[in-house]
Formats: structure tokens, sequence, C-alpha cells
């Protein structure tokens, strides 16, 4: 007796490769823009911590201690602050030998951008409050999505979107 052989035809399988290359491809698109908000909520994730650490190094230190933006003629400012950059540093403003902490976004966040209202330096005081009498409003972004961190004037730093 002969024996039955089942498969599919050249017809079949090149049907079903095209369906599931037409589902990728309308995929793809919404996949690099999830990546994309992703990288920016990691930038403002690490923004956060280095708020808290130049608080916690202001209470802890006795002394003042800064963020200070880099700016870079890579980043555009977007949301009305002066300087945008994508490396900032950290240090405690009254230890000279100390050296200041470097913090790199794009190593975390790839190509994102961060810039921030008023000037491109943020200074805590030894109680751990921002200098001056104005929340100050940070914003992380890339090309396309954007973050927002609200530092209050009694120190807190809560999330947001822009313009909401």
């Amino acid at each position: 007796m002969g024996e039955k052989i089942e498969g599919y035809t050249l017809a079949e399988v090149l049907a079903v490769l095209c369906i599931v290359g037409l589902v990728c491809a309308l995929g793809a698109p919404r996949l690099d823009g999830q990546l994309a908000r992703m990288r920016v909520r990691a930038g403002s994730s690490l923004v956060a911590a280095d708020l808290a650490f130049v608080k916690m190094l202001a209470m802890r230190g006795g002394r003042t201690a800064v963020l200070v933006i880099e700016p870079s003629a890579e980043c555009s400012a977007r949301f009305g602050g002066r300087a945008a950059g994508f490396r900032y540093r950290i240090q405690a403003r009254v230890q000279p030998g100390a050296p200041p902490r470097v913090v790199n976004l794009r190593h975390v966040a790839g190509r994102v951008c961060m810039e921030m209202n008023g000037s491109d330096t943020l200074s805590m005081n030894s109680r751990g409050l921002p200098h001056g009498f104005t929340n100050r409003t940070i914003w992380i972004h890339d090309r396309r999505f954007a973050d927002t961190l609200y530092l209050s004037v009694a120190g807190r730093v809560r999330r947001g979107r822009p313009g909401g």
C-alpha cells in the first residue's frame, strides 16, 4: 500500500510568511515608540534618584551640594530651560579636593537630554532644601517623548508629564 505524504505547498508557506511579515511590519513602529518611552523613563528615574542623592549629600555633610547640567550642542532646550545637556555633575560645594560625580544619561537611556527651568545649577542647603523660593521643573526628553520631574521648595520630587 502507498503511504500518503502530508505537508504544505510552497504557496501556503509563502502566504503564511507574507502575513507574518505584514503583522511584524505593523507592530514594529509601536515597539520602537515604546522603547523610546522606556528610555526616557529610565533617564528620569536616574535623575530622580540623583536628586535624592544631592539632598542626602547636603544633609549628611552639613554643606551645600549642587547638581550642574553640562550644556551640549547635541541637545536643544525644548521646554523653557536655559540649557540642555545629557551630562551633569554632582558635588558638595565646600569640598575642594573631592572630585565631582559625573553622570552621563546616554549610558543609561540612549539619546535623551535633560533641561531645567531657571538656571542650569540646582543647589540644596544643609537641610535638604533647594536654594531659592521657586519650584524647579526638570525635563528629560528625546526627539518624540518627554518626562517631567517637579522639585518643590520643600525638596520633594514628583513625576509628571509635560503640560499635565
